[in-house]
């Protein structure tokens, strides 16, 4: 084999190396502007109305629960949030109560843009007991800020309101939420 031959075999390799190890590191997730101006109490803020939420969920006062809740017109997401009306209310509740609530934790918040964020909560309705883990019900909310505070939407895949976070992200999303929160605490 000549010189040449093994240099360019040589150069080949190492550019295939460097290539491939460039695709196994992701790229860190970029901020959008709004998420970068956010503070912390934004997170508390969202953090304390899903708090609210379940504790009237957990009273069963489902009512209260649904007036809680915001909803935006997904064809023109910069509108003004709205309160659901009184049906919209009713069935909200009716499907609240199909269950008992035991407590709730958040699992995950991820701000993107002032009408698009989404919060993830796992609601318990069957508590660990005798060696069975707990069930749960997971709820996904999409806090939108308005006025200066925030309100929360319930997401409603009938209506076409997704989520946006893809489900290979969620576990490191918790896990992040739980740290974050771990290290508040101290």
């Amino acid at each position: 084999m000549s010189s040449k031959t093994f240099l360019l075999i040589f150069c080949a390799t190492i550019g295939a190396v460097v290539v491939a190890g460039c695709r196994r590191e992701k790229a860190a997730p970029r901020q959008t502007e709004f998420e970068s101006g956010l503070t912390n109490a934004d997170s508390a803020a969202v953090v304390h109305l899903a708090d609210v939420f379940f504790e009237y969920l957990e009273r069963e006062a489902y009512e209260d629960a649904a007036a809680m809740l915001y909803k935006i017109d997904l064809n023109d997401v910069h509108a003004e949030p709205q309160v659901l009306d009184q049906e919209e209310m009713q069935a909200a509740a009716q499907s609240f109560a199909v269950a008992r609530y035991y407590g709730h934790r958040v699992d995950y918040i991820k701000f993107s843009q002032r009408f698009l964020n989404e919060m993830r909560c796992s609601a318990i309705v069957y508590p660990a007991a005798d060696g069975m883990p707990e069930v749960t019900l997971s709820y996904y909310f999409k806090p939108v800020e308005y006025l200066g505070g925030w309100v929360l939407c319930l997401m409603n895949s009938d209506t076409g309101d997704q989520t946006f976070v893809k489900d290979s992200e969620r576990d490191s999303l918790t896990r992040l939420f739980n740290e974050e929160a771990e290290a508040a605490k101290e």
